[in-house]
Parts: structure tokens; C-alpha cells; sequence
């Protein structure tokens, strides 16, 4: 007996191929933006006698030539053979409850219906779905929550309050005496490193070509993507021999490694001299603005220390002051430096605090004499004690040795911490397309907890991946090409040209998707005619506005020795624990003519596959293979069949998508020592009165947190926000230490108190009748 022999072979050519690609002709054809996909949702309607519950379907075109295999182009148009279904559970889809704006245009049939008092603004809150109570009400600027209540005022506890509840709270006091910030326009001798790539916060180079069509006009046609027309170059070895701060824009980014040895701003002295005695026809030079502030701040503080005698002489008319001479390496540093165990004790009160106001809450309700203004005062008294406690905790720690010891492992802020940012975002700048190259392996593989995030903010990317792995998963587990049931015959093995549809069709699909891939094991892909392919890795990716797919299999260095595929197999290949199990109760025809559906043959289909949680994320890496060209983290998921007798499962293969790290969000907040996050402890919030929170929509750059009030304190600065951006504070701390007058001192909260003196009449009353009763 004959055994059918493995397919050998080599790339048939190193070009790629064009094919002209007619996709849906909707949204329009004129529409020059990639992320507008194709896809039209339907109104909300009641799903009888299928799910039984109320959905909203989202559906795509299939389009085809008509005729398909004409020689004469000019007969071929657009023909919609078919549409692509996908049900969404209508509870499970959010709704923004507040008023029509602009981050809430309409029409919108829900608006409005938030429960926010006059004196606060809504905003939406997502993850609740189609229920009650998913907006936040927040005090506006000028106004403040009870400094006794966390804020914001959350819309769930507002739905759930009693009519006098809500009458009587839920609002926002005035804040008087607010500070108005100076502003000084003077950046000359700062430098920000770290900020966003471009204009458009971290967008890659090509996405950054979307902001205008006139832009997209200048380009060349070949890198424009048009929904009805769009490029697509294949290269397919049909035969196999098995073979990637936002900061203003006056902002500016360094890009190399030589501006690290530049001389650090805290080495720069403010001098001022008498003119030189050769320049006697020469006006003396009046001291900069700058200057002036600059020795104004440090002669201030040197007078409080009483250091003023020590660093400061006057000899006639000539004054010399070194300004960081009473600085030391890191002040900021040393006055903000204290253990996470700190932060996390006052984490503790504040849930103490929330349980002691629900039980005097609850206890006054009970009570048949209600006294809300005694409630109101024990909150006060334990808000006061709170931030008591907390300051003693504070500076006892950051004088204690045990907190100096342990500063570099688990401290709110960390100077080595922020160096170690600083390198990776040079570290990132320096590798680029021109240069790659050169560069060893080692500068083209980040630490794994640059990547922190990943996960959870490139789950929809994951997932898609996810998608296609569970499919292949159950096709490879169900179908087998000899079956027959009558009339109808079995399905047919994978064919090539759909493996490429679909990786083709995840790297369209997500415009933060930049490649996508299916890699087969060894011989675990089998050909139309029954042969078996030593290896078949079909990958596409995009690159200036054209989509390209290649076998990788071709490749002169095996995909099979590669890390991430190595990882995947020795996870799964002999270990199949946390698969998932499903099962799909199909339904076919009965007739051609599909007069009735009758149960399929196999009635539950049954089939094991990954989920979300058993892929895993690489490090973020350099993709220098000439196509890509950019630091990506790629995201793999296995997928698994039947072995030959069809009695156990095996590992076939994986999925992949890579995903720009550009687009990767950091996080400076403090966490603790477990949580393994390169960019942590970096935010220079005023630790006391402030806590971090990160900032969405400003990826990978440096300042995207902002600072929000503690608890016990208010926001006094009147410019019409209620917390500090994180961007404002890196760049005031920069100009602070290159000697340029600077707000960052000013940048905290204060301690809250009563919003204002108030008069109550009863009371005046009743004193006024005391007095005349003791006078008669």
C-alpha cells in the first residue's frame, strides 16, 4: 500500500500577487476611515421561539462578483449573496442616562433619565448593561461633596435612596476662597520625554494618516483603503518544503539615547554677575523674569530653613546663589516616599468609614427620634480622625529605617522606578524600522511587565483570535469528509484558501490589529486531495493601507521554533485541563426546498476548546521582518482535533494576533510589590492629599494619570476641573527643577471644611427669647 507522500516545497515566487478586493458598499465608498466597518444594527426586537430573549443583531454583507470568472472586468459588479448574523443580548448592551451633549449625542430614547441633582453633572458609567443607576453625579468646579462622603455620588445608591434621601443629599456645597493658578507661559530649557508618538497620542504612523481626507488624498493610492475597493497581496507557497505623553505640542519627544547624557536640569545654576570689564560701552544685563522668580523661591526657602547666611553672600552690587545647592538629589522624592503598606491602611479606614456611615445611617432610620445633624457630626469627627491617623502613619514612616529599607520595592513614589520608565521609553524611541537590524535580539525583547494591561485592554483583540482557534477547534473535532447522511453530504477538510480568508479577515476587521496568523503543527494540515503538509502557517498583516498574506511555512527559519509557539505546545500538547466544553444544537433542513428544520444527525455537536484565560500575551517585541516593523505583543490561543482513531484530543495548532504596543495604555499608580507593572509607582501626586488614578485614551505616554481629592479633602483651584492632571504636574516638576517659575507646590488639595458661614433664624429666636425672659 502506497503512502501518500508530504508535500515538499518553496515559495513559487518572492513577489506578491494583487488581487482587487469588492468589499460591502456601505457605510459609503467615499468614506476614508478604516474603522467605519460595514456593519448596520438593527432595533431591539424579542427573539421567540430561538434565545426567548430580547436582542439586537449586528449585521454584515457578503458580497461576490456577478459573473465571478468573466474575463471582461467590465460586466463584474457588486452582488450581496448573503449577510452575517450575530445576536447581542439587549440587557447587556449600556444606555447613557444623561442629558443630550457632546459626549452623549442623539437621538438617544433613554437620555435624560439620571437622577443627578442640579448641583452636580452626569456622567455615563459602563458595565451596567440596560439598568438603572449607571451614571456617576459629580460636583462641578467651584463645588464639593460632603468632605465626610466618598465621592462621586454613585447613580445606583441614587436609585436605590428614599424620596427624603435623596431631597435631602446627594448635593454639592459652594467652595469659597478658591486659588486662581497664575500662568506663565516660559518652557524654554524643559524637555518632556515620554510623551505620545505624534498628534494623535501613540497612533502608529499610518493610523495617524486618518485625521483628514485631504491628507489621505496626497498619499500614495496604493496605501489608501477604501471600503469598496481594497488591495489585497497574497504570497503562497502551494507547495512546502516545511520551513512588533501626551504632552502639548509645544511638548517636545527625545528619540535617541544621546539627550540621556545631556545635563540634568537639576544641575543647571541661575547666576547673575556684574558685565565684564572689557565691555565697558555694554548696558548691564537686567536678570530675567525667570531669574527673578528662581531667586525669589530659593532665597524664601533658605530663609525658612535658616540657611539663608550659608549660600547666599553679597559682595557690592554682584550676587551669586547656586539654586540647587539646598536641594536635594530628589526632593520631591523624599517627601512623598512611604511604604504601600501606608496606603493600604488608609484603603482599610475608608471601608471602616463607609460601615460606620451605613450603620449610623441605618440606626437613625431605626430610631424614633431621627437626629441627622448628630449623624452628620459623628461622620465629621471620624473623617477628622482619619486624617489624623493618617498623617501620623505618614510621617512616621517616612523617618522610620524600615521604610528607607524598603522604599525601592514597595514605595508610593520611587526615583529608580521613574529612571526605569524613562529607559523604556527611550528604549522604545530608539528601535525603529531604519535601524532594527543593527540591533541585537536581546533590544528587541522587552521585560514582561511592560505589558501590564494587555490583557484586559486588548481583550476584544484576544478574543478574535479566540474566535477563530474555538472554530478550527470544532470543525477539526465534528466534520469528517467520508460522512454522508442521504442526500446531504459531510463536510470537507480545512482548505487553504479559506485559512487565508480568515486570517485576512481578522486583520480587516480591527484596525488595532496589525497581523494575524494559523499555525499548524507538523503534519497536522491536510490537503484537499489527502495529502499532508509538513507545516502550513498562513499569515496576513497591514502595512500602509494595502493587507498582504503569506504562507509562512516557506520561511527559512521555522514558525514551529519560534518561542511563543514552543510555549503554546508545551502547555497544551499533553495537557488539556481548563478546556472549555460546548455544545451546539443544530437544526438543518429537511428538503432542498427547506420546508421544515429537523435535528442534525449529531444532536448536541460537542466539542472541547481554549478560552480567553489559556492564551497567553508575549513580551512586547520588535517585529523587524521588513513587513511589520514595529514593537507589537502578540497574543496566542491553541486550538485542538481528534487523533486518527478519533478517540482522544491532540494539539493542532494556534491563532495569533499581534497588536501595536503604541496602543498599550500605562499605568503609573502605586500598586504593590506583587503586582508586576514596569511603569508603577512613577506618579508625582501629592501622596497625602491626593490618590492616583490612571487616565484613559492617551496611550503609552507618560502623565496619563490624573490625581483626584482624598477623602477629607477638596479641590480649591479655580479652572474649572476637579483633579489634577497627571501631564500638568510632569511638566511644572520639569520646569520646577530647571529653575523656571512653576506651579507644581500648588498642584494638592486642601484640607476640607464648611463651605460657608450660614445663618439659621430658629435658633436666633430662640436665644432672643432666652434673653427676654431672664430681663423680665
Amino acid at each position: 500500500m502506497s503512502q501518500t507522500p508530504e508535500i515538499k516545497g518553496e515559495f513559487i515566487t518572492k513577489e506578491y500577487d494583487n488581487f482587487a478586493f469588492f468589499g460591502p458598499n456601505s457605510p459609503s465608498a467615499s468614506d476614508k476611515d478604516e474603522r467605519l466597518l460595514p456593519v448596520q444594527f438593527t432595533a431591539p426586537y424579542f427573539d421567540c421561539g430561538g434565545s426567548n430573549k430580547w436582542v439586537v443583531s449586528a449585521v454584515s454583507p457578503v458580497v461576490d462578483f456577478m459573473p465571478r470568472y468573466s474575463n471582461f472586468t467590465h460586466l463584474r459588479r457588486q452582488r450581496i449573496v448573503g449577510v452575517s448574523v450575530m445576536d447581542i443580548d439587549l440587557m447587556e448592551v449600556d444606555f447613557n442616562a444623561c442629558n443630550i451633549g457632546p459626549g452623549n449625542p442623539g437621538p438617544n430614547y433613554l437620555s435624560g433619565i439620571h437622577k443627578c441633582r442640579k448641583s452636580t453633572n452626569c456622567k455615563h458609567a459602563a458595565g451596567f448593561g440596560l439598568r438603572r443607576g449607571g451614571y456617576n453625579c459629580n460636583c462641578g468646579s467651584g463645588k464639593q461633596h460632603p468632605f465626610f462622603l466618598d465621592r462621586p455620588y454613585r447613580g445606583v445608591n441614587i436609585e436605590q435612596s428614599t424620596e427624603e434621601e435623596y431631597y435631602n443629599g446627594f448635593i454639592c456645597t459652594q467652595t469659597d476662597y478658591r486659588l486662581v493658578l497664575p500662568v506663565v507661559d516660559q518652557l524654554s530649557g524643559v524637555k518632556i520625554e515620554g510623551g505620545g508618538e505624534g498628534k494623535r497620542g501613540g497612533l502608529p504612523p499610518d493610523l495617524q494618516q486618518l485625521d483628514t481626507r485631504k491628507k489621505r488624498e496626497a498619499l500614495n493610492t496604493s496605501a489608501i483603503i477604501e471600503p469598496a475597493t481594497t488591495k489585497i497581496r497574497v504570497l503562497v507557497n502551494s507547495t512546502h518544503k516545511g520551513h512588533n505623553l501626551y504632552t502639548p505640542e509645544s511638548h517636545s519627544l527625545s528619540s535617541n539615547n544621546n539627550e540621556s547624557s545631556e545635563r540634568h536640569p537639576d544641575n543647571v545654576k541661575v547666576m547673575s554677575t556684574d558685565p565684564p570689564t572689557d565691555s565697558a560701552n555694554e548696558a548691564p544685563r537686567e536678570p530675567s523674569p525667570q531669574e527673578i522668580m528662581a531667586l525669589a523661591e530659593k532665597i524664601r526657602d533658605l530663609r525658612e530653613s535658616n540657611k539663608l547666611h550659608k549660600y547666599l553672600k553679597l559682595q557690592g552690587s554682584r550676587y551669586q546663589l547656586d539654586i540647587t545647592a539646598s536641594q536635594a538629589a530628589s526632593e520631591y522624592a523624599d517627601s512623598n516616599n512611604v511604604d504601600y503598606t501606608v496606603e493600604r491602611e488608609y484603603e482599610a479606614d475608608l471601608k471602616q468609614h463607609e460601615e460606620y456611615k451605613n450603620v449610623l445611617i441605618q440606626t437613625d432610620k431605626a430610631s424614633s427620634t431621627r437626629n441627622a445633624s448628630r449623624v452628620v457630626q459623628l461622620l465629621r469627627e471620624d473623617v477628622i480622625q482619619m486624617r489624623e491617623r493618617h498623617k501620623k502613619r505618614f510621617h512616621a514612616n517616612r523617618y522610620s529605617a524600615g521604610a528607607r529599607s524598603r522604599r525601592k520595592r514597595a514605595s508610593v513614589y520611587d526615583n529608580l522606578a521613574f529612571d526605569k520608565m524613562m529607559r523604556i521609553l527611550r528604549w522604545k524611541s530608539s528601535v525603529s524600522r531604519s535601524n532594527c537590524h543593527q540591533m541585537p535580539n536581546h533590544r528587541l525583547t522587552m521585560p514582561g511587565d511592560v505589558g501590564y494591561g494587555a490583557s484586559r485592554q486588548f481583550d476584544n483583540e484576544g478574543h478574535t483570535a479566540v474566535r477563530l482557534s474555538n472554530f478550527l477547534s470544532m470543525y477539526l473535532q465534528n466534520v469528517m469528509p467520508d460522512e454522508n447522511f442521504g442526500n446531504l453530504r459531510g463536510g470537507g477538510p480545512l482548505h487553504k484558501d479559506m485559512m487565508f480568508g480568515e486570517v485576512i479577515a481578522n486583520v480587516m476587521g480591527n484596525y488595532r490589529i496589525y497581523a494575524a496568523g494559523v499555525f499548524f503543527d507538523r503534519y497536522k494540515f491536510e490537503n484537499d486531495d489527502g495529502s499532508v503538509r509538513e507545516l502550513f502557517g498562513p499569515w496576513a498583516f497591514r502595512r500602509q493601507g494595502a493587507f498582504y498574506a503569506e504562507d509562512q511555512a516557506g520561511y527559512s527559519s521555522m514558525y514551529v521554533d519560534s518561542d511563543w509557539f514552543r510555549q503554546a505546545k508545551a502547555r497544551h500538547a499533553a495537557n488539556f485541563f481548563g478546556l472549555k466544553k460546548f455544545k451546539v444544537r443544530a437544526y438543518v433542513r429537511s428538503d432542498p426546498q427547506g420546508t421544515s428544520s429537523v435535528r442534525h444527525e449529531f444532536f448536541p455537536i460537542k466539542y472541547s476548546a481554549a478560552p480567553y484565560e489559556m492564551g497567553f500575551w508575549t513580551r512586547p517585541h520588535f517585529r523587524c521582518d521588513g513587513k511589520v516593523d514595529t514593537w507589537v505583543m502578540t497574543y496566542v490561543s491553541p486550538f485542538f482535533g481528534m487523533d486518527s482513531l478519533r478517540t482522544k484530543l491532540e494539539f493542532r495548532g494556534v491563532t495569533t494576533v499581534d497588536v501595536p504596543l503604541s496602543f498599550l495604555e500605562i499605568n503609573q499608580c502605586p500598586m504593590p510589590f506583587s503586582v508586576a507593572n514596569a511603569f508603577k509607582n512613577t506618579a508625582r501626586c501629592d501622596y497625602l492629599s491626593t490618590k492616583c488614578q490612571a487616565l484613559p485614551g492617551y496611550p503609552f505616554a507618560r502623565g496619563s494619570y490624573r490625581c483626584i481629592c482624598r477623602l477629607g479633602f477638596e479641590y480649591w483651584h479655580a479652572d474649572g476641573k476637579t483633579w489634577i492632571e497627571g501631564s500638568l504636574l510632569e511638566l511644572e516638576y520639569e520646569k520646577k527643577m530647571a529653575g523656571i517659575f512653576s506651579r507644581f507646590d500648588l498642584l494638592k488639595c486642601r484640607p476640607s471644611s464648611a463651605s460657608r458661614l450660614s445663618f439659621s433664624l430658629q435658633p436666633f429666636l430662640i436665644l432672643l427669647a432666652i434673653v427676654l425672659w431672664f430681663k423680665q
